[in-house]
């Protein structure tokens, strides 16, 4: 996928971290994934010459109207599409193409109900089978006892209560070879006291921690460990992670220096699951975007359409997101107070020390300027006053004699 669609911007994450994201985030993620690479698939299909239907918004709608069908069925026909374009247009960029392939090109996917319904119905016979076949082996088990066994004997486990792993993250994977952790050749990952704790390389990196399990004898991170208290735990965390934000019984944070994100899994309050994840710089990039409002405006000239495509409150941050972004420390409370909760922002230049011909560069004075004068525009500041209609003469100010009064003059322009 991100081969075909090289240069776009938008490179898809490994799949493991596809797939956790979507089980942390309740498949939300995993419907956002699908509408991304579907869209990335429509737009790269123009220049190999091939007809994708289906924009990331269509791959959507038929994974979830599927799903109100039947059990899985959306997936599978977001999975058939999202494969059967890829496959197309794989063939035209590696020149595999064939005779009977140029049809496709023309007319995507055809009999894609028929196809789709019986894949459905084979992989629903299969795991039917296949939990028949495992309930009878359950039941048809008949356990020996060994001459003088008595007892099951359960190997001690060993406590890492006192460890903590957090030092792990970002390091070469070899560093993991002289330590406790087993690799589990079936998960391509590395695991720890019976899969409490998971570990997970990409590129030979270590790239993801998961730690689960009672908490008892678990290493910690950050100092963190299961079966703390989530004030407990955001006390521990807040001299290095940024409170990002949460989601259901989900807390997430990140240190945005060391590129590393950090989630907590909590139930009423107690740590339950501790993941962190080592980003790259274009998902860090992806989350600090999240937090501007004109994230680039430092680097290109805002048009007036980007200005006025938010709204006034909007328009107002955006313009002092300039000034922020080099450490300028504001007087009104709101606005010092809306730019200390987010994760980038340092005020270090008093407002009557900051120069801003002195720091600004070019793109930042002009999207000042731009963005002062639609917003002054949206407020009406400078709009001539309308012109007094009324007779010349004098008016009392009010009914008290020591208001004072108004003389009003009739000047003649000639």
């Amino acid at each position: 996928m991100n081969k075909i669609c090289e240069g776009d911007g938008k490179e898809s994450k490994n799949y493991i971290i596809v797939l956790l994201l979507s089980m942390i985030t309740g498949g939300i993620y995993g419907l956002y994934w699908w509408y991304a690479q579907g869209d990335r698939l429509y737009r790269a299909a123009p220049k190999y010459n091939v007809k994708v239907r289906e924009k990331g918004s269509s791959i959507l709608i038929w994974e979830l109207l599927g799903c109100t069908l039947m059990p899985g069925l959306g997936v599978f026909i977001a999975t058939y599409i999202m494969f059967d374009n890829m496959n197309t247009i794989a063939k035209v960029y590696n020149g595999e193409l064939t005779e009977s392939d140029l049809p496709r090109l023309e007319k995507p996917h055809p009999n894609l109900i028929r196809n789709v319904l019986i894949g459905y119905v084979v992989l629903v016979v299969a795991v039917i089978a296949g939990v028949i076949l495992m309930l009878n082996a359950l039941s048809t088990y008949d356990y020996v006892e060994e001459p003088g066994e008595t007892e099951l004997v359960t190997e001690e486990r060993s406590d890492y209560s006192d460890a903590d792993i957090e030092g792990l993250i970002g390091q070469q994977e070899e560093m993991l070879e002289d330590t406790d952790f087993t690799y589990d050749e079936d998960d391509a990952v590395y695991k720890l006291l019976d899969g409490d704790v998971v570990v997970d390389c990409t590129d030979s990196i270590i790239r993801m921690i998961m730690i689960t399990g009672n908490g008892d004898d678990t290493p910690g991170f950050h100092s963190v460990s299961l079966g703390m208290s989530v004030e407990e735990a955001e006390g521990l965390l807040v001299d290095q992670y940024e409170y990002e934000g949460e989601e259901e019984v989900n807390k997430t944070y990140l240190d945005m220096e060391n590129r590393i994100g950090v989630m907590l899994e909590h139930d009423d309050g107690i740590i339950t699951g501790i993941y962190a994840v080592q980003l790259t710089e274009e998902e860090l990039q992806g989350y600090m975007e999240e937090e501007y409002i004109f994230p680039d405006s430092d680097q290109k000239y805002l048009s007036e359409d980007e200005v006025r495509s938010v709204t006034a409150e909007e328009i107002s941050v955006g313009r002092n997101e300039i000034f922020a972004r080099h450490g300028y420390i504001f007087k009104d409370e709101g606005i010092k107070a809306y730019f200390e909760n987010t994760s980038w922002y340092e005020g270090v230049v008093p407002a009557d020390q900051f120069n801003a011909d002195a720091v600004f560069n070019d793109f930042e004075k002009k999207n000042v300027e731009l963005i002062k004068r639609i917003e002054d525009e949206i407020n009406d500041v400078g709009k001539a006053a309308e012109p007094f209609i009324g007779i010349s003469g004098t008016y009392q100010c009010g009914s008290s004699l020591e208001a004072g009064v108004i003389d009003v003059y009739v000047i003649d322009d000639e």
